[in-house]
């Protein structure tokens, strides 16, 4: 299938707003001119081409969590950075999110075809830069033990880390970084696992290279500063982006969309097959499907036995060979579900999806699991229905009518993924339906997960606007974060929720103003110009200011 071609509406509409691309390097990512292919498009002035991900990259950023790269800006571009990054801390101590205006040259950067062909890859050629940005600091002698972690969206917890690349971030370094000087260090492959056991780290790399040197890391990966133990400071620029819109084909230079594991790669410490097969297929717009993928070392009965091994790593590589019988392996399915509740998630991972890959039958015994037990067993249900897909479609719409609030947002969940990845993703008005009534539940993490999955269905959801509306104004703030994404998913069609959202650039929460922002450039109608640019007109802020220089020069 040959990458669908850009709209040229689009691309001449984005062009003939010069306010707007004045500032869209603050705001939003835009490389829609830039799929591979031999399509004809409409170039902005002066934009290089985009330095897609190859196929093996990609299979590595989906084993590996992370794939390593270089800019094209000279060495002393970096320097310039680096200086300008080592005044603020020095006089401020952190430019915060005012990191772009403080240091320009960092849009140059964001502007690199490395950097926007990295992006443009994984996360969709309408992924958009997101508004917070940390530059992390980490000064000689900081010989601390690392502090293994993975971000929060910025305080927020309740929603549902999605195996699939909603989100993701670069990692740049404008100086030399060695192992002495304090890297950042990864833990390959465990992107995935919500928690990890105290002191382990094994496995882990850290990431050097000279300046000019980022990596695209999966939103979930684990992280953490190295000890600098040089004379040097050390900088790293995190910046963060989002995709819009759900994938319909390969955005990288892909050859083949016949997923392989990685050829030349560091092995992760733990193997999730099944998993990788299936947010491979996602990403590249294939039709979900679990052949098999492992040859499995034993009979049904013998893996069956593995999954209660005392050892994590029998159990988590029984229930991979499992999912790769595919329906064949029901026998096993009520020995997969205790799995679910595994707090180290390596076996719970790969029980998930063998159930996932079983099908059908496999539902039916998930809402019990969904409703009972702690948060990590409801997810993992969530996790295994959303992936079954439109075949579980009956028992998902009866879990989002039932009155444990457990099994309605794990409904709310498995219909966005059903949605985002599955045959009726584009035209069945129940599953919106379904999810329109869920935003107006009485439990917090049910409207949650049904706003956002509203947002992974993108255009299918236009008829939620109207509740999408009413959740902008939420006593969530979780809630009213994520509302305004979901209209700017929507798009266009959202046009009636430009009153709503232009109020919401006085909620006193930043990013619910950002992402409100976010939604009215998407819609782009007149009147969301207005209010985009009005609203950005008056709140500029000024890096020149200080209490020393409040007016001149």
């Amino acid at each position: 299938m040959k990458p669908k071609k850009p709209s040229v509406a689009c691309a001449s509409r984005q062009l003939c707003h010069p306010a707007l691309r004045a500032i869209r390097l603050h705001l939003w990512f835009d490389p829609h001119s830039y799929l591979p292919g031999p399509t004809t498009v409409i170039e902005a002035p002066t934009r290089q081409k985009l330095q897609l991900l190859t196929d093996e990259q990609v299979r590595q950023f989906v084993t590996l969590g992370f794939v390593q790269l270089k800019t094209n800006l000279p060495r002393e571009h970096h320097q310039t950075v680096f200086n300008k990054l080592d005044a603020a801390a020095q006089a401020n101590g952190h430019t915060g999110n005012n990191a772009l205006p403080t240091i320009p040259e960092l849009a140059d950067v964001l502007d690199d075809p490395a950097v926007r062909g990295a992006f443009a890859s994984v996360l969709g050629p309408s992924a958009v830069l997101h508004q917070h940005r940390f530059m992390h600091g980490n000064h000689p002698g900081q010989n601390k033990a690392p502090g293994w972690h993975k971000d929060s969206y910025w305080g927020y917890h309740g929603r549902l880390r999605s195996h699939r690349p909603w989100w993701a971030m670069i990692m740049y370094y404008p100086q030399d970084t060695g192992p002495e000087n304090g890297p950042t260090a990864v833990l390959p492959g465990r992107q995935h696992h919500s928690a990890r056991m105290p002191n382990d780290d094994r496995g882990w790399q850290s990431v050097t290279g000279e300046a000019g040197t980022f990596f695209l890391i999966h939103y979930d990966l684990w992280h953490a500063a190295w000890p600098n133990t040089s004379d040097r400071r050390r900088f790293m620029c995190k910046f963060e982006f989002l995709r819009l819109d759900p994938p319909d084909a390969p955005s990288w230079q892909c050859e083949d969309r016949t997923w392989r594991e990685p050829a030349e790669a560091q092995w992760p410490l733990f193997s999730h097959r099944l998993l990788w097969r299936r947010v491979w297929d996602w990403v590249a717009g294939n039709a979900p499907s679990t052949p098999a993928i492992i040859e499995p070392d034993a009979s049904i009965e013998t893996l069956r036995a593995r999954l209660a091994s005392e050892d994590r790593v029998i159990r988590g590589r029984a229930a991979d060979a499992l999912g790769s019988l595919g329906p064949a392996a029901l026998p096993a399915a009520a020995d997969l579900l205790p799995l679910l509740s595994e707090h180290l998630e390596f076996a719970s991972h790969n029980a998930t999806y063998a159930l996932a890959a079983i099908g059908a039958p496999a539902a039916k015994l998930l809402p019990e699991f969904a409703g009972t037990g702690d948060d990590l067993q409801q997810r993992h249900a969530a996790l295994a229905l959303g992936e079954i897909g439109s075949a579980a479609l009956d028992v998902i719409t009866t879990m989002a009518a039932n009155e444990n609030p457990r099994q309605r947002a794990a409904a709310a969940y498995a219909l966005g993924a059903i949605a985002a990845g599955g045959p009726r993703s584009k035209d069945d008005p129940a599953i919106t339906a379904a999810l329109t009534r869920l935003t107006a539940d009485a439990d917090d993490r049910t409207r949650l997960w049904a706003v956002e999955a509203l947002g992974h269905r993108g255009v299918a959801s236009v008829s939620s606007v109207p509740a999408l509306i009413d959740r902008l104004a939420d006593v969530q703030t979780e809630i009213r974060f994520f509302a305004p994404l979901s209209l700017a998913r929507i798009g266009p069609k959202a046009a009636e929720a430009v009153p709503a959202l232009t109020k919401c650039l006085r909620d006193e929460n930043r990013y619910v103003r950002g992402h409100a922002l976010e939604a009215l450039r998407r819609i782009d109608t007149p009147e969301a110009r207005s209010a985009l640019i009005d609203f950005l007109m008056a709140s500029r802020w000024c890096p020149s200011t200080t209490p020393d220089s409040p007016f001149f020069p």
